[in-house]
């Protein structure tokens, strides 16, 4: 079974031999637990490199988090970093259709421009801030 459903057309999506469990990838990877493997240890990395450049002053926008997903999965997925042009779907929820994913999305930066940095925030405020923030970004679910 795979993760997300796509609604695309065909098996084009996927990587051959991986009975539609895994996204097409740049290593030909076929297996779930092993792309799973490898996404966690480019996230690792990611985060390392990031920690060097994000320091707690730093805005939060749309275009940031599109070089972080790009930084995190570009050396996996061709479509790291780069806006879905398909509807997809978990389980029983519907992200943002296609149609509205720009204007969700910049939904999502006027809510960052005005949350981030979370500086001069109570401990109530900011835990309100990064789940709205973290919900709106879910819900979109931009990549």
């Amino acid at each position: 079974m795979n993760r997300y459903n796509t609604g695309a057309p065909g098996d084009e999506q996927f990587e051959p031999g991986s009975d539609k469990t895994v996204l097409r990838n740049k290593l030909g990877v076929t297996d779930l637990a092993e792309v799973g493997r490898i996404e966690a240890s480019l996230l690792a990395v990611a985060q390392a490199r990031s920690f060097l450049h994000i320091e707690t002053e730093t805005p939060i926008s749309v275009g940031l988090i599109k070089t972080l997903h790009r930084s995190w999965l570009g050396s996996l997925y061709d479509f790291a970093g780069n806006i879905r042009t398909i509807d997809l779907a978990k389980d029983s929820v519907t992200f943002a259709p296609v149609a509205y994913i720009e204007n969700t999305l910049g939904d999502l930066d006027q809510l960052l421009s005005r949350l981030t940095p979370c500086q001069g925030m109570s401990e109530g405020e900011l835990v309100q801030a990064i789940a709205r923030v973290h919900a709106e970004l879910l819900l979109a679910h931009p990549f």
